[in-house]
């Protein structure tokens, strides 16, 4: 009896470790490495206005393989057009092996001013809106990109909390023009928007969410 007791113990604990073993092995994971994506040119690139745009390259990898990548302007903007100054957005998708996806865009400015010297937006400006409890903001350049900080854009957050507190991008384009660096807003909507630059420095901004015709904002300058 003791003989089969111990046989039936011996089967229970084989049964066991078999079941372990499959648990383990349930917890076994392999590494994955998302798609990352190395831009010729960088993410901000200034092409001269008049002159055949060609794409600057881009290699995507999975860990140290490179893997295929898709090319799409974006569709809010439109294909990069060279001889109308602006700025375009082209975004690149690639997928890894596992099936994960990752994406990057890259802003075409396209400009008659490519070394963006002769126009200098750095400041303080003052929000001019009616609806909105005007306060004032700075606007600085990055000295590498050229490319401009903007404390605020929509001017919400005297009015409505600091929550509401949204700093852009912009780039000088051509002569008394500026645009918004495209990007998702606070409130989900893909923002694009051109700037009227006047004599005086003053900046009016025709803003555009998911490709439509919005407001303006009106930012003075200050000093």
């Amino acid at each position: 009896m003791k003989i089969i007791k111990y046989k039936l113990v011996i089967l229970l604990c084989i049964v066991f470790l078999a079941s372990c073993e499959k648990d383990y092995d349930s917890f076994i994971t392999k590494v994955t490495y998302y798609p990352t994506f190395e831009l010729e040119g960088g993410i901000y690139y200034k092409h001269p206005a008049g002159t055949s745009y060609t794409e600057p390259g881009v290699i995507a990898k999975e860990g140290e393989t490179e893997i295929d990548v898709t090319i799409i302007a974006n569709p809010n903007i439109g294909e990069v057009d060279p001889d109308a100054p602006g700025i375009y957005a082209v975004d690149y998708f690639a997928t890894n092996v596992d099936g994960y996806d990752g994406s990057t865009t890259r802003n075409v400015i396209v400009t008659n001013e490519p070394d963006n010297n002769s126009h200098d937006l750095s400041g303080t400006y003052r929000l001019d809106n009616a609806n909105l409890v005007p306060f004032d903001i700075e606007i600085e350049k990055n000295k590498e990109t050229g490319i401009y900080r903007m404390g605020s854009f929509y001017g919400y957050e005297n009015t409505y909390g600091s929550v509401y507190k949204m700093p852009v991008d912009i780039a000088y384009v051509e002569d008394g023009i500026a645009g918004l660096i495209p990007m998702i807003d606070l409130f989900g909507y893909y923002l694009t928007a051109s700037c009227d630059i006047a004599e005086n420095g003053d900046l009016t901004f025709s803003i555009n969410r998911d490709g439509s015709a919005w407001s303006t904002r009106i930012w003075r300058k200050v000093q």
